[in-house]
């Protein structure tokens, strides 16, 4: 098949489904090109050594890669955010029609769902599939993350959510409860396929064996990802404050960047906590070895009935990389971890429940955190690969109108 690759935010941007998706269905022998933007996620400002220009293409590892000039923002303005989201959706149109080709498909990955506009047309005008991956289900997403209330705005981005979601020939989605939720909202159930993520670091990893307590080591607890509102890690700064005096030897360190980001550094000063580290964001590769070597990883998102539907890809990281793990999460989130029995859980937002869960875990005997660490990549490996995603989306991208799932 000839597939045309939408979205707003590729490599070397930390997304999930990259340049190792692309390569992937490329492997399958499909021929695959990509158009998308340069590089600004998640600094808002477009990456050091990128020149933008109004479209660009280059060949990376293979791939055509198209990219198109959008204004650049990641801040909490709604105006600025909007003007990223629509400029680029503007360019992409632009840049649809200036590479148009008879492509098979139309693979777009939403978020912003403003990408889906330029693949709705560029599909239609090429009479190809449009496949909408629904990664952040609008408009939720966008209240649970604090960006806009109840009112006219969010009802706004609801229409167009359902206008474009409605337009697409298939749905992909992350989780059952999202498919459920897009059956209440009136898309037909045959036009959705539930296809789990997958990790960013699936192979190549090095996996060392859990430490002993340790006088003269610190337990290290690692939260790696988007520091901001969704991620609700005050419950960190809270749970510190009531381990210091208990453990001296165990400290949170956070890696990444985001919205939050200063103002819980400021709020971890003032509470004067020394056994909070905030470090930098890193590129992938240095993310993952940074994460393999933790004494346990941390997950956690902020109470809200849309994350109960959700499962952050940061759930599969973590149990590629075959560490114990400590997550305060709900619904499918938490189902899929206490299957996978490689997590000590809590509920979100209670930062006691997260104080002894990370005291509990530090105190079991290394054989149980071995144990833990094991049943990680084991549960991992056994069900949440990225051949088997790939499986299921040659499926959305081929099948045909008498296979459950498919177009209208």
């Amino acid at each position: 098949m000839k597939i045309l690759y939408l979205t707003q935010w590729y490599d070397p941007e930390p997304i999930l489904k990259g340049r190792r998706f692309v390569q992937g269905l490329g492997g399958r022998g499909h021929d695959v090109e990509v158009l998308t933007a340069f590089p600004s996620y998640p600094l808002g400002h477009f990456y050091e050594g990128w020149s933008p220009a109004l479209l660009r293409t280059e060949e990376e590892e293979g791939v055509p890669v198209h990219r198109v000039l959008c204004y650049p923002s990641r801040d909490q303005s709604i105006l600025r955010r909007a003007a990223t989201y629509l400029s680029f959706a503007l360019a992409a149109t632009l840049g649809a029609l200036a590479r148009r080709r008879h492509w098979d498909a139309v693979y777009a990955y939403h978020p912003p769902v403003t990408v889906a506009l330029p693949a709705w047309i560029a599909a239609r005008l090429a009479g190809a599939r449009f496949v909408l991956d629904i990664q952040d289900l609008w408009p939720e997403t966008l209240r649970a993350t604090t960006m806009i209330g109840d009112g006219f705005m969010y009802r706004l981005v609801g229409r167009v959510s359902d206008f474009l979601y409605r337009r697409a020939d298939r749905l992909v989605v992350l989780s059952e409860g999202f498919r459920d939720a897009l059956v209440a909202r009136g898309i037909p159930q045959e036009r959705i396929h539930v296809i789990a993520n997958w990790s960013r670091f699936d192979g190549g990893v090095a996996i060392r064996d859990p430490r002993p307590p340790s006088e003269s080591e610190d337990f290290e607890v690692l939260y790696a990802g988007a520091i901001g509102p969704a991620q609700g890690l005050d419950v960190v700064l809270e749970a510190a404050g009531r381990i210091a005096s208990v453990d001296a030897g165990i400290v949170f360190r956070l890696l990444g960047e985001g919205i939050d980001k200063a103002r819980l550094q400021q709020r971890a000063e003032e509470l004067g906590l020394t056994n909070v580290e905030f470090l930098p964001g890193v590129s992938v590769t240095e993310a993952r070895g940074r994460m393999a070597e933790a004494d346990s990883l941390l997950i956690h998102l902020r109470p809200d009935p849309l994350f109960e539907i959700t499962v952050p890809s940061k759930i599969q990281d973590c149990l590629s990389l075959g560490r114990p793990i400590v997550a305060g999460v709900a619904g499918e989130a938490r189902t899929l971890l206490e299957r996978s029995g490689a997590g000590v859980l809590f509920p979100p937002g209670d930062a006691a429940g997260l104080a002894e869960s990370v005291l509990a875990l530090r105190n079991r005997p290394v054989a149980e955190r071995s144990a833990m660490a094991a049943a990680a990549r084991t549960f991992y490996q056994e069900r949440l690969s990225l051949d088997r995603a790939l499986d299921e989306t040659e499926l959305a991208l081929t099948a045909d109108a008498s296979v459950p799932g498919g177009p209208r």
